[in-house]
């Protein structure tokens, strides 16, 4: 038997079945056609499988077999059962490590997870720095315009308007930062695809999220010092030195 990519390797557009082929570098009578499925990891591509019986391959012998049992019900209860057939064929026969498809799945994955988490973690962590590099900016910028600020409120500006003042500081600092994140992102965006299962290069959602999420920590770096300027006292504002 052939997976669907061997069939067209070998067969082109040609119905496969029946058909005589050298496989293996011995002749052979393709019987049937198996879906195609990945073999190693779910990240390689779609390999070309040739599916004979084990006495049609030497290479098997004194070699572990895995088979698969296509269950109707909880997949774990029929271990029991598994086994009594087993050593009804041959008591030696050991039966271990049995699992279901789900959990081979998820072993199969546990490299990628982990590489997830750890990037998942490690953008929290640059999401926090940024958060604090940006408040220590914009309160050290609205610290120099002390004075400016003091004078505007004097002037009649309002509560809103400062704080707009020191905002306008925070969505340039923004801009910037998001511009050279997008950058820097798609230079290395084939990097983190090769590393992780199901990420493209060029995902629009993960950027947007990522611009919303710096966004959002942006505003509420820049709030503190902006609620802070709006409440400046004028007259202690104007002898500030």
């Amino acid at each position: 038997m052939l997976n669907e990519s061997a069939a067209r390797h070998y067969f082109g557009d040609r119905d496969p079945v029946n058909q005589s082929a050298i496989l293996m570098g011995k002749p052979a009578l393709v019987v049937g056609v198996a879906g195609d499925s990945k073999y190693r990891s779910a990240r390689e591509a779609m390999p070309q499988i040739i599916y004979v019986t084990f006495d049609q391959d030497s290479n098997t012998v004194g070699l572990e077999r895995t088979i698969y049992v296509r269950t109707s019900g909880d997949p774990l209860r029929v271990r029991a059962a598994l086994e009594s057939v087993v050593h009804d064929l041959d008591r030696g026969l050991p039966v271990n490590d049995v699992r279901t498809l789900v959990q081979q799945h998820q072993r199969s994955m546990v490299s990628d997870r982990v590489v997830a988490l750890l990037s998942a973690v490690a953008g929290v962590i640059a999401l926090l720095l940024a958060a604090v590099g940006l408040y220590g900016l914009i309160a050290f910028d609205t610290q120099q315009r002390t004075r400016e600020i003091g004078v505007r409120i004097s002037l009649g500006a309002s509560q809103a308007r400062i704080m707009t003042l020191v905002a306008r500081g925070a969505i340039g600092l923004l801009i910037g930062g998001t511009i050279g994140g997008l950058a820097l992102s798609r230079a290395f965006s084939k990097l983190v695809a090769s590393q992780l299962y199901g990420v493209s290069d060029s995902d629009v959602a993960v950027a947007a999220a990522a611009c919303v999420a710096l966004s959002a920590a942006t505003f509420l770096a820049a709030s503190v010092p902006a609620w802070r300027a709006s409440r400046l006292n004028p007259v202690e504002a104007l002898r500030c030195e």
